[in-house]
Parts: C-alpha cells; structure tokens; sequence
C-alpha cells in the first residue's frame, strides 16, 4: 500500500453550492471522454478532471481538493483497488465519494471494492446522466454536510468545555471544596484535542 504525500490537499468545506469538483480515473480516452461528456448533461455543476492512470490521480490529489473520485477498475498494470488504497490512507477519506465503474459484472470484485472503502459501485454500460446525477448529488450532500459540521463545530466545542467547567465546579461543591478554574483556555485546549482525534465525539446529532 502506497503512503499518501504529506502535502495532499483537504477536501473543500467553504461553499456546500459550488460546483461538485471530481477527479475522474480511467485508463480509456474514449470512456474518459464519454463520461465527461455525459457529465456536460447533469442537472447539478460538476468539473470533472479525467486522468489515466494512478500516477495522475495521485498528482491531482496533491494540487487540488475532490468531492468525488470515479475510478475505473482496470488501470493497466495495477486495478482499482490500489486507488482504493491510496485514497483511504488520506485524513478527509470519509468525506469524499469513491465510486467503481467497470465493465465487469462479477460479484467477487463488487464486494472486493466495498471492502477497499468504495461507497458505490456501477457498470460502465449503466452510466447515464440519471446514473451519474444521481453519483454526484451524492457527494454534493457529502460537501454540504461537511460545511455544516465545519461551522458548527466551534459552538459545539464552546458548548462542552462549558458543561466540563460546571461540572468541576458541582463536583468540589459536593465533596465540601472551592474550585476557582483560573486558565479557561486550558479547557478549551483540552476539548479541542478530544475534538481532533475523536472527531465524531462533538458530531452534531443529525449528522
């Protein structure tokens, strides 16, 4: 499994309405060029970068930031999984859609992709502006989520260390003490790490 480069650029979070950004990953000129042409027919904006080969792909990733990644399972020497791979070492994996598209209809590799963190998975003789639409709506509600979450999540944090700095206090009120909490930025800070690696701890509930 390959290491994801350290200057791999986050998925965006500012604009849940702008134009779904995709990084298209097929070995065929002619499926690339379909597909980006069946993209020109969406209801919904979506800039598709098509690229060749795993390389490509994984120097995209290290320019720009994707909401969705469509992957075709046969890359030449390597197939999809290995894109697979990649793609779930990076920190925002969970936030961009990865979709398979094959000509290959075999169950076997259907759930070998689902292992490997697809979230869908759709044949090549499928793929219509229907189909496709209804891909990248998919990871525009991904995009929109995310911007909400990121708003969110300060007054969530506010919202907690409030709650632990109340509790210290009805904690010493009980056992017969004083408490006086003298750096309240050190709650803050101490919320906040909980907050990054254990990020669904403060997720908003309807998330």
């Amino acid at each position: 499994m390959q290491t994801p480069h350290p200057m791999i650029v986050a998925a965006p979070v500012h604009n849940p309405h702008s134009t779904v950004q995709a990084l298209l990953v097929d070995d065929s000129e002619f499926d690339r060029v379909r597909i980006c042409r069946i993209s020109e027919q969406l209801d919904r904006p979506v800039n598709i970068v098509p690229v060749g080969n795993l390389e490509g792909m994984q120097n995209q990733l290290r320019q720009r930031a994707f909401d969705l990644v469509l992957i075709d399972f046969s890359l030449g020497p390597v197939t999809g999984l290995a894109a697979l791979d990649f793609l779930r070492e990076l920190p925002d994996a969970a936030e961009i859609a990865k979709v398979m598209i094959t000509n290959n209809s075999q169950a076997e590799i259907a759930i070998s992709c689902f292992k490997h963190g697809c979230d869908d998975y759709i044949l090549k003789e499928q793929l219509n502006p229907q189909v496709l639409d209804a891909v990248v709506n998919e990871a525009a509600a991904r995009k929109q989520s995310r911007y909400h979450s990121s708003r969110r999540y300060p007054q969530t944090q506010d919202t907690v260390s409030d709650v632990l700095k109340d509790g210290l206090r009805q904690a010493a009120k009980a056992i017969g003490m004083e408490t006086m909490i003298r750096d309240h930025n050190a709650v803050s800070e101490f919320v906040a790490t909980f907050a990054a690696e254990d990020e669904f701890l403060f997720r908003p509930r309807d998330m």
